[in-house]
């Protein structure tokens, strides 16, 4: 979770990375989302990934903050405040080590 999904979700939250990480979020929940239910349901109760009505009320979201006609656009912003969070977390662990000598 830390150098992987969580410095995503920081930036744009778990619905944001999963609308970015595929087409928009309904691409998303038709290629993934059997398998996230299968996960979730280890957790309680799960949203329906395959509801329309969720899906719709979600995607209208999503677009509404990310539109899927800018994904690249957001994509490329992501990156870049993953490769800043990269070289920030390599400075403070060579600072780290640094006044562990």
């Amino acid at each position: 979770m830390i150098d992987g999904l969580g410095p995503r979700y920081a930036f744009y939250g778990p619905f944001g990375v999963m609308h970015l990480n595929a087409n928009g979020i309904e691409d998303y929940n038709r290629r993934y989302g059997s398998a996230i239910e299968q996960i979730l349901k280890d957790f309680g109760p799960i949203p329906n990934f395959s509801d329309h009505s969720m899906n719709e009320t979600l995607a209208m979201e999503m677009n509404a903050q990310i539109g899927v006609s800018r994904i690249t656009e957001h994509l490329r912003d992501r990156d870049r405040k993953l490769a800043e969070l990269c070289k920030i977390k390599k400075r403070l662990k060579a600072e780290v080590q640094n006044d562990k000598l």
